[in-house]
Formats: C-alpha cells, sequence, structure tokens
C-alpha cells in the first residue's frame, strides 16, 4: 500500500506495534509513571516516623542537670498492618490498571496502523483511476479532433479528471495529518519516516457469542484493577478508624546532675484521642469505597453492553464487506469499462459515471473496513482475546 521506501525509512509491522509503543511511545511512558506515582504515595504513607533527638540544661545552684533522649513515635500494629495491606492492594490495582491502560493504548495504534495503511490504499486506487481517466481522455481528445466529441464531454472529462485529483489530494493531506499524530503516539523521533509492510485487507474472522466474551471480562484487568482498588480502600478505611489508643511515643535518654549524679531516664507518652480522633480520614476512605464500587459496577454494565454491540457491528460489517468484491486487486473493473470505451462499446457518459461511482465507493468501501477493524481491536482490548491477525507481504527487499 505505501510508496517504495528509502533505505533510511523506518519499517513497521503490525505485530511490532506492541514491542515499539512499549518503549519509544510517549503514553506508555506517561502511565508507567502513574503507576510510580502510586509506589512512592505507598512508600510515603508506610514510612517509619524519624526519631527525636532532645536535649535539656537546666541550672540549679549548686547543681547542673543536663539530658539527653531519644524519642520515637508509633503507631498500634494493627492498624499499620491494615494500612500496609492496603497499599499492598492499592499498587496492584495500579498494576493491573497499567496493564489495561496499555491494552486500551496498543488498540488505539492498532486502529491508527489500519486507518493509515487503508489510506494508502485508498490513495493507490485513486491513481490508478487518475492514469485511466488521463487515457480515456487521450481517446477522447482524438475523437474530438475527428467531430465525433463535443465540447460539452470534452468538459465532462476534465471535470472527471478534477474531482479524481481533487479526491487524492485531499486523502493525502488527511493522511498527512493523521500519520503527524500517529507517529507522536508511537514515539517515532520527528522527520522521520515509517513505512507500513503489513497490508490490512478485508479478513474475515470467528466471533464467539456476546455472552462468551463477557465471561471474560471478570479476568480481564479492566475489571480485576476496580475490584482490588475497592477491597484497598475497606482496608485503609478499616486502618484509618478512630480508637481510644491511636498510638504512643517512646523515649530514652541519659540523664547527668553535676557534680556527682549519672542515670538513664525512660518514659512513653499515650495519644488522648479528645479532639483529633481522625474520623475525617476514615470517612473519606469509606465515602472512595463506596465511590470505586459505583465505578466497578458502572463500568462491568456498560463494558458489557459495549462488547454485545460491537460483536453486532462487526458481525454486520462482516456480512457487507464479504459481499463487496475485492477492492485491493490490481485491475480494477474500470479498466475493463476503458477497454470497452475505446472500442466503442461503451459510451462516455456511462465511462464517466462509473468512475464517479468507483470513487465514492471505493471510499465508502475503506471507510467501512476501518470502522470494523476500530470496532475488532476495541473488543479484543476489552476481552483479551486475539481476534485477527494479518500476513505480511512477501519479502521485497525492504
Amino acid at each position: 500500500f505505501a510508496a517504495p521506501a528509502r533505505t533510511d525509512d523506518l519499517s513497521i509491522r503490525f505485530d511490532d506495534l506492541d514491542a515499539y509503543a512499549q518503549n519509544g511511545s510517549p503514553r506508555a511512558r506517561i502511565l508507567q509513571q502513574e503507576l510510580v506515582k502510586v509506589e512512592a504515595d505507598r512508600d510515603d504513607a508506610l514510612q517509619w516516623s524519624n526519631p527525636a533527638l532532645a536535649y535539656e540544661h537546666e541550672e540549679l545552684e549548686p547543681f547542673r542537670e543536663m539530658q539527653f533522649t531519644v524519642s520515637k513515635s508509633f503507631v498500634l500494629p494493627f492498624a499499620h498492618s491494615k494500612s500496609r495491606e492496603g497499599w499492598a492492594q492499592r499498587v496492584h490495582a495500579a498494576e493491573l490498571r497499567l496493564d489495561q491502560d496499555v491494552t486500551d493504548l496498543l488498540a488505539d495504534l492498532k486502529t491508527g496502523y489500519v486507518y493509515l495503511s487503508l489510506l494508502d490504499a485508498y490513495l493507490a486506487r485513486l491513481e490508478q483511476l487518475g492514469e485511466i481517466v488521463a487515457n480515456a481522455s487521450s481517446v477522447a481528445e482524438a475523437r474530438h479532433d475527428e467531430g465525433e466529441l463535443s465540447g460539452v464531454e470534452k468538459r465532462l472529462i476534465q471535470l472527471t479528471v478534477l474531482s479524481v485529483d481533487a479526491g487524492r489530494r485531499n486523502a493525502l493531506q488527511e493522511r498527512r495529518e493523521f500519520a503527524a499524530r500517529w507517529h507522536a503516539e508511537m514515539g517515532i523521533p520527528q522527520g522521520e519516516s515509517a513505512v507500513l509492510v503489513t497490508p490490512t485487507p478485508y479478513t474475515p474472522v470467528d466471533l464467539e457469542s456476546p455472552e462468551e466474551y463477557v465471561a471474560m471480562l471478570e479476568r480481564r484487568p479492566g475489571i480485576q484493577s476496580r475490584e482490588t482498588l475497592q477491597q484497598a480502600l475497606g482496608k485503609q478505611a478499616e486502618a484509618a478508624q478512630p480508637s481510644f489508643v491511636p498510638g504512643f511515643d517512646l523515649y530514652v535518654g541519659y540523664k547527668h546532675i553535676e557534680p556527682v549524679l549519672d542515670g538513664w531516664v525512660a518514659g512513653a507518652a499515650v495519644s488522648l484521642p479528645l479532639f483529633d480522633r481522625k474520623a475525617g480520614a476514615s470517612r473519606r476512605l469509606e465515602a472512595e469505597q463506596r465511590i470505586a464500587e459505583s465505578q466497578l459496577e458502572l463500568y462491568r454494565a456498560r463494558t458489557a453492553e459495549e462488547i454485545a454491540a460491537l460483536v453486532h457491528l462487526i458481525e454486520d460489517a462482516g456480512q457487507v464487506l464479504s459481499s463487496v468484491a475485492s477492492l485491493d486487486d490490481d485491475t480494477p473493473v474500470i479498466s475493463s469499462l476503458l477497454y470497452s470505451y475505446q472500442e466503442g462499446r461503451y459510451s462516455l457518459e456511462a465511462f464517466l459515471n462509473a468512475v464517479q461511482i468507483e470513487v465514492t465507493g471505493s471510499r465508502s468501501y475503506y471507510d467501512q473496513l476501518y470502522t470494523y477493524y476500530e470496532n475488532i481491536f476495541r473488543l479484543e482490548a476489552f476481552t483479551g482475546a486475539g481476534i485477527v491477525s494479518f500476513a505480511d507481504e512477501e519479502s521485497d527487499g525492504r
């Protein structure tokens, strides 16, 4: 579908998208840093408090008193254990969410790959049509010189040539704009060209029932990450619940009273939750847990409905696409019409109408094919099922 590659072009196979995106995509790096943020929040929340070093000096004639102490605050072991469990689950939920987000990113990049590939196919198609119409124009010019073609017919040919060329220019501009965005998403260096070496023609797929795909959801990170987050918030809410003794301080030190007394001091202090009972933190976490529970319920229901819709859309599109003769052959039907026109067995008006139908129909075909694959990749991202694959072109030196 693509023009011949320069030696410095970057060749990308469809099956290499995953590895390339993991290493080069800025979005993938952003998603990975979201996990790092959660891990940093966990480390900060579970970090032991710093010990405090204190020095006291007192002058009491005829004595002088000096004291060094080290103190440390502790939380109750039960609360700390619950907090650690909660944070472990929150990090695991973030890891699962990263898996799903990267899967969604890959689905977007696959869709972009197919879109560019199909635009290349459409551009090649329009170039073929342009050459065919140019040949027809030469035939028409010869007939016009011989008095067989009217000025109106000549004008119709010129307008058809203009229409095909306008379609080609619009598609080329569309490809350039989309390719710029897709290259940025992929992390392809600016100024470097990419050649898509895997063709993406219509490929029939065998689908499972919507119920089977919905059942796959429960094993996917999209569901599991939300379930794990809900459980983590529950444990953290338990750990944050007010208790009669929320924590305690221990201290130990050395004491010297001049001129002759030396010794050690030790003690403990217990927090009395008279004012600050940390009840707000517990209520906030409980509210977050209820939100996570509702979000899980919404995600499960909405995704199940979307999966059912995607299955029907893919099946319907497959029926339409399979009923249309492939547009990927090298000899379009319009070529046969040109021969018939050259031999006088086909009128100019019929030939030009056929060209316009071919231009419009080709774009509709590729648009439907793009939507077909877009829905397949979304279904794959939701369920983890491998639904479609493409074969690379035979080696051509690239």
